[in-house]
């Protein structure tokens, strides 16, 4: 055990009030601190010592310093700060932060659309905020300006019946985008009118950028989109500058990693004339549950463009969409499969088929789910109609199709073939290949899933009343984190769910399992299955009552979403697209007087007091003079009276921690700098996807007992017969390595 900052991708939620956790003393507490003062003095109706400010909001005034940079994370918290500091319903443009969201990530796909697929350029579509707010004078009270009573209560002062102003006028300038790092070279930047908000309209004349490449400032205008073009992949900083009618400026930065022009020479060194992949739209006319399935294709051609004459069918797993690096494709697409196929992989073999321009090279047709978290079924469906797509637009002569399905796409794919076969529709397909596949289901433990439920179904009602803001804030979306976990993908894959109601419940990923396995394999392919488990069935080495972390000290309000985003067992890859490698540049960051005093800790393997989770907040506000604001706002504990969950030690593709992307060790410095936490962490892997689901041991027709975990299973070792494999042939790596990996 050591001291580690691992992290947990957002993992899920549902919106709806019966889920959630509204608190309401937080308000009630501030309300009575403040109620005799008169709200409509208060200058523009924002008091910021009213409010929960979980970041140093001053310091974000347009004047650039070192520790003020602006992130994904830090803007939510400004936004949520300014929300909260409200003293009545007039101020302009600020939205329930689940509005926010739902509009930028709706202008980021606007954005996109008008590009279209076949565009050079990736949209991105900004945030920013302009305000003027209060705050209380730290010499007010020795001024004579403000007066105390009981150490409990603020009260006006009056002077021969006129008003005593005690407050000072602030300002803060942000502008974020929605993810920090981009994998193209070519952007399409826009901040529509719509993203745009400000109480000071009238004092706002103009907008530049600085793209930190040498360039300069570019002007912009709300509503129109400008380009541009990077000539290397580097770290960058974006410098934003509003000009005021005044002829003064204020400015904000944020940095962004650009990782375009590998993924573009890949391209290129496939096939020099075909620069770009171009797009299909696909429709399947069968429907499921009435819904019909869609997906988005992105093709390269290895030899000629737009002809595909060896098709290597790529089926995408699962694909939240939460980070948004593309705003059409989702987590992953494209450029993340030949980036971990091509360029990331030690063989030559497998890149003379991905990502080099050879005779064996491949026609790749990768195959974004328009829901990457849909029902199976459906998607399966939406595959079905992919396959006979690209049996009706290849060449004359073609090779059979190849379909590579990872993780979830494996299942899907098998799902889509057998179900052709049994329709009498020929798939043309000669090998499906099987890439470390839940066929009998993925494991995250459930302490995760049990905190995931806990951290973001909390929110605090802000002291006006009509807006809450959650607990957890972050890098990522956290309603659509909490969204995520009643997805019906993950209830249909995880072999121990936890449900609103915080009970185990696995009563969908049944129902699918024996569909499945009703389902059989295809019949008309050569089927290869892919484990990313050891061969030689080497366990983690997780011992029961052996805690996976603790997580405890004082924190802002983005340790949620930010911690929810350091494991993330859905979005493999994409961990890094999230925080790519900013938080080097974060330390000095500066909380605010508000701050949340929290303890978590899971365990994998519950021991002798059975508890896989136990995790309560504290809110704690310091103004001037006054009494602090305290309040528990949560304590949950929960024990675990189900089978064994020995899964977690057992050999297998590993959960994807954020301690296998660049620059980790950073990260964790600065972390825990930044935020005054102390956290101790299993040193190592647990298991995400079972060897023996991947190879489908069994068929899911025997129930497994620990040695048959542990067994080593090869074509020289076969086993008996109650633990067949039903494919043709099956691959362990030496090691076990990261879920989906290649090497």
């Amino acid at each position: 055990m050591k001291k580690l900052l691992i992290a947990i991708i957002p993992l899920f939620s549902f919106w709806t009030h019966a889920q959630l956790h509204f608190d309401l003393e937080v308000a009630d507490k501030t309300n009575a601190v403040f109620r005799l003062l008169d709200k409509s003095k208060i200058p523009h109706s924002m008091l910021l010592d009213h409010g929960y400010d979980f970041v140093d909001v001053p310091n974000y005034d347009g004047v650039l310093r070192d520790n003020n940079y602006i992130v994904p994370s830090i803007y939510r918290d400004l936004y949520n700060s300014l929300v909260s500091m409200r003293t009545s319903l007039v101020v302009p443009e600020l939205v329930d932060p689940v509005a926010l969201e739902q509009g930028w990530k709706s202008a980021t796909k606007t954005a996109a659309s008008k590009l279209g697929k076949g565009a050079q350029a990736t949209a991105v579509s900004l945030n920013g905020l302009y305000y003027h707010y209060s705050r209380i004078r730290e010499d007010a009270l020795d001024q004579g300006l403000i007066q105390v009573l009981d150490g409990k209560f603020y009260e006006d002062v009056y002077e021969n019946n006129e008003w005593q102003n005690p407050y000072e006028t602030l300002e803060v300038f942000a502008m974020s985008l929605a993810c920090t790092q981009i994998s193209n070279s070519k952007v399409s930047l826009l901040l529509e009118d719509s993203q745009w908000r400000t109480n000071q309209g009238t004092l706002v004349e103009s907008f530049a950028v600085d793209f930190g490449d040498g360039g300069g400032y570019q002007s912009f205008e709300l509503g129109e989109a400008i380009e541009h073009q990077f000539q290397e992949d580097d770290d960058y900083v974006w410098t934003f500058r509003m000009k005021l009618t005044n002829n003064t400026y204020r400015y904000c930065r944020t940095p962004v990693k650009v990782t375009g022009k590998a993924a573009q020479q890949t391209l290129t060194a496939r096939n020099p004339e075909c620069t770009a992949p171009w797009g299909e739209t696909i429709t399947d006319s069968k429907a499921y549950l009435g819904v019909q399935g869609v997906a988005e294709l992105q093709i390269a051609a290895a030899k000629e463009c737009k002809k595909i004459s060896r098709p290597l069918i790529v089926v995408e797993g699962f694909d939240s969409g939460l980070t948004q690096d593309h705003p059409l494709y989702g987590d992953t697409h494209l450029n993340t499969f030949l980036t971990e196929a091509g360029e990331k992989s030690n063989s030559q073999e497998l890149q003379n088929l991905i990502s080099e321009d050879t005779e064996e090279s491949f026609d790749i047709i990768y195959v974004n789910w328009a829901d990457g978290t849909d029902w199976l079924q459906r998607n399966a469906y939406a595959l079905e109609a992919v396959i006979k797509w690209v049996n009706e637009n290849k060449e004359d002569g073609a090779e059979p199709n190849v379909i590579l399905g990872q993780s979830m796409g494996g299942v899907i794919a098998r799902y889509a073939l057998r179900d052709m076969e049994n329709n009498n529709l020929d798939h043309d397909t000669s090998l499906y290949i099987s890439h470390d596949a839940p066929h009998q289901g993925a494991h995250v433990p459930p302490g995760f899933l049990y905190m995931a439920r806990h951290v973001l179904n909390e929110l605090i009602t802000t002291p006006i009343g009509d807006i809450s803001v959650a607990v957890a804030s972050g890098q990522l979306p956290v309603h659509e984190a909490r969204e995520l976990i009643d997805k019906p993908a993950v209830k249909q894959m995880l072999i121990n769910y936890v449900d609103s109601d915080y009970q185990i419940n696995n009563d969908v990923h049944k129902a699918w399992q024996e569909e499945l396995m009703a389902m059989g394999y295809p019949q008309q392919t050569w089927n290869i299955a892919l484990s990313n488990g050891s061969h030689c069935a080497q366990p983690y080495g997780v011992e029961p009552g052996q805690s996976l972390f603790r997580l405890h000290g004082s924190a802002s309000t983005n340790f949620g979403g930010d911690l929810l985003s350091f494991i993330s067992p859905f979005l493999g890859g994409a961990v890094g697209v999230a925080f790519g490698d900013i938080p080097t540049i974060l330390l000095g960051f500066l909380p605010g007087k508000a701050k949340l005093k929290v303890d978590f800790q899971t365990w994998a393997i519950p021991g002798g007091d059975d508890f896989v989770y136990k995790g309560w907040i504290q809110y704690e506000k310091k103004n001037l003079w006054v009494l602090p604001i305290t309040r528990t706002i949560t304590n949950k504990a929960f024990p675990w009276n189900e089978e064994n969950l020995y899964l977690a030690n057992y050999p297998g593709g590993a959960m994807p921690f954020i301690n296998t992307i660049n620059g980790f060790e950073e990260f964790e410095a600065n972390f825990l700098a930044t935020y005054n936490l102390n956290l101790e962490i299993l040193d190592s892997p647990i298991n995400f996807i079972p060897a023996t689901s991947a190879l489908d041991v069994g068929n899911n027709n025997t129930l497994l007992m620990e040695d048959d975990y542990l067994r080593i299973y090869t074509t020289t070792n076969p086993p008996p017969q109650e633990l067949e494999i039903p494919l043709h042939h099956h691959l362990r790596y030496f090691r076990g390595q990261r879920h989906t990996y290649f090497v």
